[in-house]
């Protein structure tokens, strides 16, 4: 939330928008190319594959349907890892 606060072209409901979304969305990465996105308890799966990968992040393809992909980089930082949405970036912890 702090990158939220910090910007100014994010209004105070925009902020109270993301202080009630972030923390509640769930992600496992399977080793077989499956990814389960779950939030507030429902759960979607879709493949995924890594394009690149370098000591501190991946660039992976996420595959929903028929869709052709669209590509995303996870940036690992300790026992965090960020991706971009948009202008700001949204942390996850990371689990074993």
């Amino acid at each position: 939330m702090r990158e939220v606060r910090a910007r100014r072209d994010i209004s105070k409901r925009g902020e109270a928008f993301f202080r009630k979304t972030f923390g509640k969305l769930e992600h496992r990465y399977t080793a077989a190319g499956q990814l389960y996105s779950t939030f507030k308890g429902e759960t979607e799966v879709s493949r995924y594959t890594v394009l690149a990968k370098d000591v501190d992040s991946v660039i992976v393809r996420y595959y929903r349907g028929r869709e052709k992909g669209h590509l995303n980089r996870l940036v690992f930082d300790g026992p965090y890892y960020w991706v971009t949405l948009g202008p700001i970036r949204e942390f996850f912890r990371r689990l074993k």
